[in-house]
């Protein structure tokens, strides 16, 4: 399925997943967005219900284990003279007086929702999803045929399932979200995204024309769900690049992609739109079709307006801009650094940045493009995990230490992690990718390109046509590298990621 699990959100990996795969998974695991709220909860150290249910008998237990089985005096008061004395000739009885009750309020919580669940819902708060399931009158979940389920994907958000439209026969996606307060409350605040969108668009402008943005057909609760609609993709760029077996796809290609989505962007910061999407990644990116490269972005539950940025802690962390990184006021180009980062990613197959925390992140970016600049280095917000790893010499000028490598700016140049993949494209294109790729990566946001210049960049509008690679051609040997999809022609590469999607 096109819409498999991730692997990257999974928590734990397989012997036979791809190395890269595992590291990958890795960094998705400290992502905000990917934690539940139930964890959060576990971490503050698991009294949650005994706070919010402790009467008498749950302060008794919480004595009785803090104090060796003493009991405050006032605990008694009510209890009949006759009962004291049994309890107190029979210390087995005094320990365990209300204990049922106790524990019962201490599950309270549990109780409830597990009657709230109706049979519907897993332990977890994941509606059980069963092929033929009637939702909400009109949508049948349905599955793939040599599929077991409706199940096309799974997160920590909830589900998306395979269903079809009775009103038109459409296939559609559905995304039900977990029966959780957190989710739910996000999932309407994507809706609210989504509608906004949607109403821009239908007004008709000329600024609304490659929007590219994936449309909300319906949305609604069912049996205590919030539930959403989407148009059915084939693809995500990620399964893109799982396809290519991380050898990554042609700049031709490339250049398809970064007009689609330079147009996106482009259009999000428009005035009247004002939404900076915060969570740019492959996974977020989806083929509308396999023969045309029409592409869509996706999932806007994390994003935000330049007027107004609730969290400080946002973008997964391969795609995290370095004012994200250091907690600096952020906007639009926040976007135009992760967009920078997938486009380099679609042809070499692999992130760029791959960082296990966010100081190795923010170490790699510092390698390949240099130093934040000063005035971003004194503003660091105090909570930011890098600003520690700067520090000024006697001499005034900037250094970063990162365990005990010192690092040094720019010695690995992004030509370097670009050019150098295998990759035939004619070098005249290469130098354009890279001119656009470093004014796209720009460390200072205030000096990083914005989408509408991007998109007159001569990357971006320069006919490629004449430009298809040689078929059947490979990489040199001194490279030591498996031939890989930019080895083929561009018609070759386009055939087939046609045939890997069929019947998507």
């Amino acid at each position: 399925s096109s819409m498999e699990v991730d692997p990257r959100r999974r928590r734990t990996s397989s012997s036979t997943r791809n190395n890269q795969e595992d590291e990958r998974s890795l960094a998705m695991s400290e992502d905000p967005m990917e934690t539940s709220p139930t964890r959060h909860e576990r971490d503050d150290g698991d009294h949650d219900t005994l706070e919010l249910h402790g009467g008498l008998g749950s302060e008794m237990a919480v004595e009785i284990i803090n104090h060796g089985g003493s009991r405050r005096r006032d605990s008694h008061e009510g209890m009949a003279s006759e009962q004291l004395q049994l309890l107190r000739r029979n210390p087995v009885k005094l320990l365990t007086h209300e204990l049922l009750a106790t524990y019962e309020g201490i599950n309270r919580k549990y109780y409830e929702t597990h009657s709230q669940r109706n049979d519907y819902d897993d332990e977890n708060g994941d509606y059980i999803i069963r092929d033929g399931d009637v939702i909400k009158e009109r949508y049948v979940l349905h599955r793939k045929p040599n599929s077991s389920s409706p199940l096309l994907g799974k997160g920590s958000f909830g589900q998306v399932a395979l269903g079809k439209d009775m009103k038109n026969g459409r296939e559609v996606a559905v995304k039900i979200v977990k029966n959780h307060r957190h989710w739910a409350e996000q999932a309407r605040f994507e809706i609210s995204v989504l509608k906004k969108l949607l109403k821009v668009q239908m007004q008709g402008l000329p600024s609304t024309e490659h929007a590219n943005v994936v449309t909300l057909l319906d949305s609604f609760e069912f049996r205590n769900h919030v539930c959403m609609v989407f148009e059915l993709f084939p693809l995500t760029l990620y399964d893109l690049i799982k396809y290519t077996k991380f050898n990554g796809v042609s700049l031709h290609l490339v250049h398809k992609f970064a007009r689609n989505l330079l147009g996106t962007l482009e259009f999000l910061s428009r005035p009247e739109v004002d939404i900076i999407h915060c969570d740019l990644k492959p996974e977020n990116v989806m083929l509308v079709k396999t023969d045309d490269h029409r592409l869509k972005v996706i999932d806007f539950g994390s994003s935000c307006s330049s007027r107004r940025q609730p969290f400080t802690y946002i973008q997964s962390r391969y795609y995290r801009s370095p004012e994200v990184l250091l907690h600096l006021p952020y906007s639009y180009p926040i976007d135009t650094w992760s967009l920078g980062l997938i486009l380099a990613e679609m042809h070499t197959g692999r992130p760029v940045f791959n960082g296990k925390n966010e100081c190795e992140q923010m170490f790699k970016i510092s390698t390949v493009l240099g130093l934040p600049p000063a005035h971003m280095l004194l503003r660091a917000g105090p909570k930011s995990k890098c600003k520690n790893l700067f520090s000024q010499t006697e001499q005034g000028s900037w250094q970063m230490v990162f365990g005990e490598k010192v690092c040094e700016p720019a010695s690995l140049p992004l030509r370097s992690q670009i050019r150098n993949r295998g990759g035939l494209d004619k070098e005249n294109i290469y130098n354009l990718f890279l001119d656009l790729l470093t004014a796209m990566l720009e460390i200072d946001p205030a000096k990083r390109i914005t989408p509408s210049v991007a998109l007159t960049h001569p990357f971006v509008t320069q006919d490629f046509s004449s430009n298809r690679m040689p078929q059947d051609s490979s990489p040199p040997a001194a490279m030591g590298r498996p031939s890989s999809s930019r080895g083929r022609s561009t018609q070759t590469e386009e055939k087939q990621v046609q045939t890997r999607s069929g019947g998507l």
